[in-house]
């Protein structure tokens, strides 16, 4: 390798390694700052009209020629299926064969199978929207 090749290899890899451990350094100092500020956020702050909660600066910042007036916690709500639930409703109503399958050694189940008995009339709505359970999340957002 010649003197330029070498020069220019330790140049971009102190640049690349410099980089990467602010990088890490700056991801973990983020993470401790969002683990305290989003449960204090939710706890804390008002609600706007989705459900999200906000606080605001009493004076905005203004960092890398950007301003912020405040933080937002922004919920998510996912609604999934117990399957727990449904499996032991299909085995009290004698449906536990129209969901099930067998795949070698065991039993699977096809959850879509729900909707089709409910829609036969085998599961009654209520029963069906009994089944659903809902997993908050939130996220951190600037405003």
């Amino acid at each position: 390798m010649n003197r330029r090749a070498i020069t220019e290899l330790y140049r971009n890899a102190q640049l690349f390694l410099f980089e990467r451990g602010n990088r890490m350094r700056s991801e973990a100092a983020e993470k401790t700052a969002k683990d305290w500020l989003k449960p204090h956020i939710i706890e804390n702050g008002e609600t706007d009209e989705n459900g999200h909660k906000f606080i605001d600066f009493d004076t905005p910042l203004e960092i890398g020629g950007e301003v912020y007036r405040g933080l937002t916690a922004r919920k998510s709500d996912v609604p999934y299926l117990d399957t727990d639930a449904i499996r032991a409703y299909a085995e009290e109503n004698g449906l536990l064969d129209e969901i099930r399958f067998v795949v070698p050694e065991h039993y699977d189940y096809d959850w879509e199978a729900v909707y089709v008995l409910n829609q036969e009339g085998k599961i009654p709505d209520e029963v069906l929207d009994s089944f659903t359970r809902h997993r908050v999340s939130w996220s951190l957002w600037p405003r």
